[in-house]
């Protein structure tokens, strides 16, 4: 009995480090799976930014017929994929936004969403524009910043 009890402690144990292991590889090794999307919108307005590894692609209407492009160089790239490591994702959407003048059309909708293709991981968080959740705060203020630099008209 002793014996099958000490089994079925280590299985247990084996596999809750191995569960740890795959979600630091989620973290580390699919950079080039990552997208972040920001989406900024109101009655009558749109604006959404999806930014991977190699590209920083901006849509500026609904139908996304007006799009803008840059190239993105490693070391953006790099500090995206940092920022977003400082954030658990598994808790992006039970964030609290700290205004929500968005519900009376007083400012633009804000609203963040990060994939991971490989593990299909999809977390979004709704806040105002301008204005979002500490935890997240650096990384929209950085993906903006990007998504505004040096782009060419598609």
């Amino acid at each position: 009995m002793k014996f099958l009890v000490s089994c079925l402690c280590f299985t247990m144990l084996s596999v809750q480090c191995a569960s740890n292991k795959t979600v630091d590889d989620i973290k580390t090794s699919n950079q080039k799976n990552t997208l972040f999307i920001y989406k900024q919108y109101s009655r009558g307005f749109y604006k959404e930014v999806h930014i991977n590894a190699s590209r920083a692609k901006t849509y500026h209407n609904y139908q996304k017929t007006k799009i803008t492009e840059k190239a993105l160089s490693q070391k953006e790239w790099e500090q995206c994929f940092a920022l977003s490591k400082t954030v658990n994702l598994s808790e992006l959407e039970t964030l609290k936004a700290p205004s929500n003048l968005r519900q009376t059309d007083r400012v633009h909708h804000g609203e963040l969403i990060v994939e991971n293709g490989t593990y299909n991981i999809k977390s979004r968080c709704f806040f105002d524009h301008g204005n979002p959740p500490t935890e997240i705060k650096l990384l929209v203020d950085h993906l903006l910043h990007i998504s505004t630099l040096n782009t060419s008209q598609n």
